[in-house]
């Protein structure tokens, strides 16, 4: 069994593998200000000369040995040497191990497993400290009842990893718990959150480490991207804080055995941070753009355990860290590495979407589907998204895993689909696409958060209240590249899809003009739009699709006998090659009437949708060939 431990670390030997990098310097700092005897372990292949400096350290660094945590017989000697084992070393980003896989393993599974060998064999080590990651937990575990703690990761959680990266941290956590429980050391894992703070750099093609890679953007007069439209949260811990945790971890009693997260307890989204380091320096400009492939949509940490074991908590706020870190940029203006001096918009999102390494996938059994289901969502349990919903649920390539409504009751339709009340929390299922089935005021609200996630929607008509609206929820798919398309459900009637086949064969001849009919009685259904809005929409689209011709303008008038919209209205659409269509709609006639009617060169074409019929009535004569009449030739020119 290890010696007991001793809160007092003066004179203390603690081996930091991984120390000469951005936490591993600033925990050398803090150990040697509590009397302690730091020595660093590192292969300096994270950081050039100029980064190395700055973070007080280097090859000429007295405390440093430079070696590959792989090195074997060079771990076991300083390990043999040491009173206390803090494993910091990692190839530690997301881009950086889906990029060089083969380097992942080496650095975080073969090199975890070397120093972990080598503790086991140590009987006088007093502690293991495993820095581990808060991306294990993925986007959390959805499905899991989440109660008061809905938004923040708790230890004991299911986790998730989502990338190589992650991945390989959770590996390293069950590898301690295995070799050191078997040897009888002890130990205490650490999941530290969002790390920031003086003497971080960023590194090439990574998207994390937003504080540096913001502030460092806007002192160069770059854009400020925000993956995803900044709407993914972070628990951002400041550096000195994470070093003054890893010194209490390493002889708290109550650690012992422990996995404990390091956070604050504080959410903050990326472009909160965004616009914290605007603040400090004007003119920076923020621009979204798209989700960065195995980014977690993210949480804070449940930092209860963590302040029970430690009797302790953060001193530093995320607005004073970013001020801090803007401060430390301006007098340190070499920190700014050359790559990304030489960077574009472009170049670092093209970066940012490396491809992901070749993977084996097995091959199918017999009788197996070869596509995987599409995990979808509905956001709206009214009537059309009761429809949606229930549609979704039956098809056979579709994984309906979540509904959202803000009335709970709308939940009995669906018992066993997880019913959330905010989007964002959807937004962590990683949905393929979603439908948006809410009133139409909202749809914008709800199209942002898709369009800034990147997940595809489909939206029900009408698409926004006012042409604005519409407007930005167009642009905002169109940033980040994602599809979006509201439902022309009236297309797919069959007298309507075969209508369209007879106008674009060509056998009718030229189309004159079309007139459309949309009636029947106020369903009570709709209480945010108008008669328009409602059914007056269908038909516009309807006669520009038959007709295979974009509108030029569009003149109505309506009238409203009840409530604050229009309950009737009549109007006229030009399309491009002069063809006219003329529409009325209303919901105040007792019985339903959908019909569109097309004048040709070979006869009326009558569509009756409710009936489900298509009828033709061929033109008996051509239209007259006259010039105009005297009197409308005087009109034309008095």
């Amino acid at each position: 069994m290890p010696a007991p431990l001793h809160n007092d670390l003066t004179g203390a030997r603690v081996l930091i593998t991984g120390g000469a990098g951005f936490i591993g310097a600033a925990l050398r700092a803090t150990l040697t200000r509590a009397g302690a005897r730091p020595a660093l372990l590192d292969d300096l292949s994270a950081y050039g000369p100029t980064t190395l400096t700055l973070l007080g350290t280097g090859p000429t660094d007295p405390t440093l040995t430079i070696g590959d945590i792989n090195d074997e017989q060079l771990v076991r000697r300083m390990v043999a040497d040491a009173d206390y084992v803090v494993h910091a070393a990692a190839h530690s980003s997301v881009h950086g191990c889906t990029t060089d896989p083969d380097k992942a393993f080496r650095s975080n599974l073969a090199g975890t497993d070397t120093v972990l060998r080598a503790v086991a064999a140590a009987p006088h080590v007093r502690r293991f400290v495993l820095l581990s990651t808060a991306q294990v937990y993925g986007h959390g575990a959805p499905h899991a009842p989440r109660g008061e703690r809905a938004g923040y990761f708790t230890e004991d959680q299911p986790l998730d990893p989502l990338n190589i990266y992650a991945n390989s941290k959770l590996w390293a956590e069950g590898h301690t718990r295995q070799i050191l429980d078997l040897a009888g050391r002890d130990y205490t894992i650490l999941r530290p959150f969002s790390v920031y703070g003086p003497g971080q750099v960023p590194k090439q093609g990574a998207a994390s480490w937003v504080v540096a890679q913001f502030t460092m953007y806007a002192a160069l007069d770059q854009q400020l991207l925000l993956n995803n439209g900044g709407r993914q949260v972070r628990d951002f811990i400041h550096r000195d804080d994470v070093a003054e945790a890893l010194r209490l971890c390493l002889t708290a009693p109550a650690a012992s055995g422990q996995t404990l997260n390091l956070g604050t307890g504080i959410q903050t989204s990326v472009r909160q941070v965004a616009e914290h380091v605007a603040r400090h320096i004007p003119g920076a400009r923020i621009v979204d753009a798209p989700r960065v492939a195995q980014d977690p949509l993210g949480a804070c940490a449940d930092t209860t355990r963590m302040r029970t074991v430690l009797d302790w908590q953060p001193a530093t706020g995320v607005a004073d860290g970013i001020a801090g870190y803007v401060d430390w940029v301006r007098t340190t203006p070499n920190a700014i590495p050359d790559w990304m001096r030489a960077e574009t918009s472009t170049s670092r999102i093209a970066a940012w979407s490396a491809p992901a390494p070749p993977v084996t996938r097995r091959p199918r059994s017999e009788g197996e589907s070869p596509v995987t289901k599409l995990r979808t969502g509905v956001v709206g349990l009214g009537w059309a998204g009761t429809v949606h919903a229930r549609t979704m649920a039956a098809l056979p390539g579709v994984d309906l895993v979540a509904v959202s409504d803000l009335d709970p009751a709308k939940h009995t339709a669906f018992p066993d689909i997880p019913l959330y009340s905010d989007v964002e929390e959807m937004l962590r299922l990683e949905l393929d696409y979603c439908v948006i089935a809410t009133p139409s005021a909202t749809h914008e609200h709800y199209a942002l958060a898709l369009a800034a996630a990147g997940v595809p929607a489909l939206i029900e008509k009408p698409l926004a209240p006012t042409g604005a609206a519409a407007r930005r929820i167009h642009d905002a798919f169109a940033r980040t590249g994602t599809f979006a398309a509201v439902g022309h459900t009236e297309r797919h009637q069959a007298p309507l899809t075969e209508l369209a086949r007879l106008l674009h064969g060509g056998d009718f001849g030229e189309l004159w003009q079309m007139e459309t009919r949309r009636q029947g009685p106020y369903s009570g259904r709709i209480l945010d739009v108008g008669v328009a809005l409602d059914l007056l929409v269908h038909d516009v689209d309807l006669v520009s699709w038959l007709a295979g011709q974009p509108i030029e303008s569009v003149t109505a008038a309506t009238r409203t006998l009840a409530g604050p919209y229009e309950d009737t209205a009549t109007a006229t659409t030009l399309l491009r090659g002069g063809v006219l269509a003329h529409h009325h709609a209303d919901w105040i006639t007792p019985f339903k009437h959908r019909q569109v009617q097309v004048h040709t060169a070979a006869g009326v074409l009558t569509a009756n949708t409710v009936a489900g019929t298509l009828t033709h009535h061929p033109n008996t004569a051509s239209p007259p060939q006259r010039g105009p009449s005297p009197a409308s030739r005087g009109a034309r020119h008095g």
